[in-house]
């Protein structure tokens, strides 16, 4: 199995939290969920052994590969027996931010069959209400026949410069650079766990959380200055939209 064959195959997985090890978050996924699957989760363990490298976790020694920001070992010996595989976020701040978010008292809600990204994504949805919660946002006038929603913006530093709103020192001022790294922060947040949502003739990516839809414009990043959002039960919007990932 090559690298890429591997990112195949793990991204067809079904990956659920082991909620056994809180402090040590991680999720699997086993042969009884796909038993097809069986030559492919074998030719991965052995590219794991082959691939990877050694990592000591508590007393024992683990062969471990990193994929795409995910760490994979397996525990079967020999690993023609290999049934399940385990995995992780190869970046340690992060596991940590999961582990002590799992283990306080700030509202994590297990549901059976979660995964980490499902954790990371509640985990990161507090964050998100208190931010959004902290702009006047506008009323937009364009569509507000049958589209009505509300917006913010946040421009880079060097526009805001050209358009002489930033008095600040160097080419990308400290003020600025921080919110417009936290605006992207969120803009990124939005994109990976919303859902597509066609309107008229544009697919856009819309995030549904407490009543609103939170939607954003502009391709690449850097050029994503708009943060738009709207009632999801407003009546003129409804019947304008087409929601693609839903069944």
């Amino acid at each position: 199995m090559t690298l890429k064959e591997a990112e195949e195959f793990t991204s067809s997985c079904r990956w659920q939290y082991a909620k056994t090890y809180p402090s040590a978050p991680h999720e699997y996924t086993c042969l009884a969920w796909n038993p097809s699957a069986k030559r492919q989760m074998v030719d991965f363990a052995y590219l794991i052994r082959d691939a990877g490298y050694t990592e000591r976790f508590g007393n024992s020694d683990y062969r471990v590969l990193v994929i795409d920001g995910m760490k994979y070992w397996t525990m079967d010996e020999p690993l023609e027996n290999t049934d399940l595989i385990n995995r992780t976020y190869a970046d340690d701040v992060k596991r940590k931010q999961i582990a002590d978010y799992i283990q306080s008292d700030t509202g994590f809600e297990y549901k059976d069959g979660m995964s980490l990204a499902a954790i990371e994504c509640q985990m990161m949805m507090t964050e998100f209400r208190a931010y959004v919660s902290r702009f006047d946002w506008r009323v937009a006038k364009t569509f507000e026949d049958f589209s009505p929603h509300q917006y913010i913006l946040n421009f880079p530093c060097w526009k805001m410069k050209k358009d002489d709103k930033c008095k600040g020192e160097g080419e990308a001022c400290v003020e600025c650079k921080e919110r417009r790294s936290e605006f992207e922060k969120w803009v990124l947040f939005i994109r990976k766990y919303g859902e597509r949502c066609k309107m008229l003739k544009t697919v856009y990516t819309v995030l549904c959380v407490d009543g609103r839809q939170y939607w954003t414009m502009g391709d690449p990043l850097e050029t994503t200055w708009v943060l738009n959002r709207a009632l999801i039960d407003e009546p003129r919007r409804v019947p304008k939209l087409e929601w693609l990932d839903r069944e």
